[in-house]
């Protein structure tokens, strides 16, 4: 479908006249007459009919004008948002999964936007993602620009720059009997029920590690992969919890407590597509998160 016979459309509906329509087009009447003709061929509806000297919409092109003026305006600012990219300006979307630390990229984006007052920048958060392999297909769908996630070695087509690092805390509830301390070894957690957060892989791992070395004095009191649920399950002495170092956790009634001895660590990447077209705006975005992450 012509895009141009499309506007001429739109243009001869508003002014039900050719010849007017013409003109405001500076194109001839014979053209814009063929352009209508073949559209109505196209699609095989009647858009117009003659009204004494005028003419004027059909039913059905009353509600085809509506549908084109929409997708019409949805191209067009589409490539206004292409061409702002091209010179520096426009959007970024970023997506991360509800359960990760989130202040810092919100942090680190306002950050960029107050180094570039100067332009037309902005920011779109996805953040409903469930997993890293959610987000990894999105990226790969080209629906965002960058995400933050864990690294998935099978993935040759992305390149991921390391951000920041998450390590394991311990949650009590205020009135526990570790919580005066600000730092714990794995036997002083042992001996309490644990809810156990299952979300992370890694960490999961290296404390059945630690469970079967120990296995007859530990308590498992609860499973869940939301760490939204941990809190208040702990706030309640249901029992405590060792989770990923995050700072979008509700600590509400809670306290998080350094543990010694528990040799893990989790690295957040932000990860994008190498083989993605390098518009400006988000080329320069990602040499900013590796020029300001240089300390992993």
């Amino acid at each position: 479908m012509n895009l141009y016979h499309l506007k001429y459309f739109v243009t001869l509906a508003h002014l039900e006249h050719y010849t007017k329509a013409a003109e405001q087009l500076s194109i001839t009447q014979p053209s814009l007459s063929h352009a209508i003709s073949s559209l109505e061929k196209e699609i095989n509806i009647r858009l117009f009919e003659k009204e004494g000297r005028n003419i004027v919409l059909t039913r059905a092109g009353k509600k085809f004008l509506i549908d084109i003026e929409k997708a019409l305006s949805l191209i067009d600012d589409s490539i206004n948002s292409i061409h702002l990219s091209e010179i520096g300006e426009g959007c970024i979307d970023i997506a991360f999964h509800k359960n990760m630390s989130s202040s810092f990229i919100p942090d680190i984006a306002r950050k960029f936007l107050d180094m570039h007052t100067d332009k037309k920048i902005d920011f779109k958060f996805h953040y409903n993602a469930n997993s890293t392999e959610e987000l990894i297909d999105g990226l790969n769908s080209k629906n965002f620009d960058f995400i933050f996630c864990s690294k998935c070695i099978n993935e040759k087509n992305i390149e991921y720059i390391p951000v920041f690092k998450q390590k394991p805390i311990l949650l009590v509830s205020e009135n526990h009997p570790l919580s005066q301390k600000e730092c714990v070894y794995m036997d002083d957690i042992l001996k309490y029920n644990l809810i156990v957060y299952t979300k992370n892989q890694t960490l999961l791992e290296k404390l059945s590690y630690y469970f079967d070395k120990k296995e007859n004095i530990v308590n498992i009191a609860y499973k869940t992969d939301d760490i939204n649920v941990i809190t208040p399950l702990v706030s309640g002495d249901f029992g405590v919890s060792i989770v990923p170092e995050n700072n979008s956790i509700n600590l509400k009634g809670v306290k998080s407590i350094e543990i010694s001895d528990l040799d893990w660590e989790n690295i957040i990447f932000m990860a994008y597509l190498k083989t993605s077209y390098e518009i400006p705006l988000i080329n320069e975005f990602k040499l900013f998160i590796e020029k300001n992450t240089n300390n992993l």
